[in-house]
């Protein structure tokens, strides 16, 4: 009854040992995977603030695009209201000058 006794305790303390092997085993695992997930979580943090960061200066950029654009669209119509101001000018003057040139031709034609 001893000899049966003892190789069921035997048994009983494999099965113990093997038991707690696995779960040291499970428990290395778990670990493991508590690092990984750390790894992946800090991956994914990282992740999200680069790509906060360059829509962010993505979105400045345009923004500088299109407001050098208005102001170089402002400019434009400054120097083109000056240029017109100018050629109005020119076309007064113009007119002016062929006012006389009739009016002296009128004065030229009953004299012949």
């Amino acid at each position: 009854m001893n000899a049966r006794l003892e190789t069921i305790d035997a048994r009983v303390d494999g099965r113990m040992r093997r038991g707690e092997d696995s779960m040291s085993f499970m428990i290395e695992s778990i670990r493991e995977m508590r690092t990984a997930l750390r790894n992946v979580q800090m991956t994914i943090i990282v992740t999200a603030i680069g790509a906060t960061l360059t829509i962010l200066l993505g979105l400045a950029a345009f923004n500088a695009t299109l407001l050098s654009n208005m102001v170089a669209s402002f400019d434009s119509g400054k120097g083109m209201a000056s240029s017109l101001a100018e050629i109005s000018a020119k076309i007064q003057m113009t007119n002016l000058h062929q006012e006389r040139i009739e009016s002296a031709l009128r004065q030229l034609q009953p004299a012949q």
